[in-house]
């Protein structure tokens, strides 16, 4: 049963102090669980990612424009807006952080390094993809994963990049990492759903549990499997 209704479409969901934001084509960033509007942007909202900063956790929002929204979670329900980074100039698609990094994709195929401290730029790499970027996580010890149109999964650290190609036969959307950082999964467009081994550095499996694409997979860290949500309307349930 629906507990509130945000009456736009919504491309993202992120939980911080025991709260959940979620917004899309509005601009407008919601508490999930109750509708209400705690932020508006002038562009839409696509993704999100939660993090430490300080010892106090902060939550990042990307935009259609290219802008990294941070925000600090307060007391009574408030949020404040702590920086606005304007990084790109096409739609930012994956946000994730790792030992003080915040690492995000971009639809122009950029990506880009930002340090959480003083939220000054590490690193940018042009290009990273050969088409779109879609979706990002992090692995762990500062290194990152993406995926995009190109259907190739790459490996971010160390000052280099591994590339893998992988066994989709569409358009890569979304990824996701087990509690343990050794497996990915990543979706498709196409509905298809392969893993990827982060020890032996090897594709695994490929299965394809429906004909609609898959639009976000989580990692269900109480029964160790990933949930990939599909747009069928359908959560799909992958061991690790």
């Amino acid at each position: 049963k629906p507990a509130a209704r945000m009456g736009s479409l919504c491309n993202f969901l992120v939980a911080a102090e025991g709260r959940v934001f979620t917004g899309g084509q509005l601009g407008q960033l919601f508490d999930a669980d109750s509708g209400e509007v705690l932020y508006e942007h002038h562009s839409p909202l696509n993704c999100g990612t939660t993090f430490l900063r300080l010892g106090k956790p902060h939550i990042a929002i990307g935009s259609y424009t290219g802008d990294i929204l941070v925000f600090e979670p307060g007391a009574a329900g408030a949020l404040q807006l702590i920086t606005e980074l304007k990084v790109y100039e096409n739609a930012i698609k994956g946000l994730s952080s790792s030992d003080g990094l915040l690492f995000s994709v971009c639809a122009s195929t950029d990506i880009a390094w930002h340090r959480v401290d003083d939220w000054s730029l590490v690193s940018r790499n042009d290009q990273a993809h050969e088409r779109i970027a879609n979706a990002c996580c992090s692995i762990g010890n500062q290194q990152f994963a993406s995926v995009g149109r190109d259907r190739t999964l790459r490996i971010w650290g160390a000052g280099k990049a591994e590339v893998y190609t992988s066994p989709h036969p569409n358009s890569v959307r979304c990824i996701g990492v087990n509690a343990d950082q050794t497996a990915l999964l990543t979706g498709s467009y196409g509905g298809t759903l392969a893993m990827f081994d982060l020890i032996h550095r090897s594709w695994i499996s490929l299965e394809r549990p429906t004909t609609s694409g898959i639009s976000s997979i989580a990692w269900d860290g109480a029964r160790r499997r990933f949930l990939a949500a599909s747009y069928d309307g359908s959560i799909y349930k992958v061991p690790a």
